[in-house]
């Protein structure tokens, strides 16, 4: 016998099976189905990235390039001083997020990969020298 709950998101009834664990309640699974957490949580990158987005000024450090927030990649100046990819931060606390943006320019894809080349090119002159 399959048990069920109904999702407090999408209100269908769903196999227990069909949701996360969840130490803190009564019957040890979350309140929304798994579809429904994801779509959420999709929802809350998606503000995120809009967010730090218009916080480091909508587009392109290098070449000014403007474009949907999800053409752009965070580009860490420093690779010493990276605590994580940026791309974590969706889930993190909010001031954790903004502290590792601080340490990075937005950049277009091909601005980013002209950055790893010369910092590429950087560390063979400094090894020939």
């Amino acid at each position: 016998m399959t048990h069920t709950k109904i999702c407090k998101t999408c209100e269908e009834e769903v196999p227990h099976s069909d949701y996360y664990p969840r130490k803190t309640a009564k019957d040890g699974i979350g309140n929304s189905c798994k579809k429904c957490d994801i779509k959420k949580q999709l929802l809350r990158v998606k503000k995120r990235k809009r967010e730090l987005f218009e916080y480091k000024g909508g587009e392109c450090f290098r070449c000014g390039i403007v474009d949907d927030p999800s053409f752009y990649d965070m580009h860490h100046r420093d690779p010493a001083l990276k605590k994580f990819r940026v791309g974590m931060s969706y889930s993190m606390r909010e001031e954790d997020a903004y502290k590792e943006v601080d340490k990075c320019d937005m950049l277009c894809p091909n601005c980013h990969r002209r950055a790893h080349m010369r910092m590429r090119d950087d560390r063979n002159k400094d090894k020939t020298s």
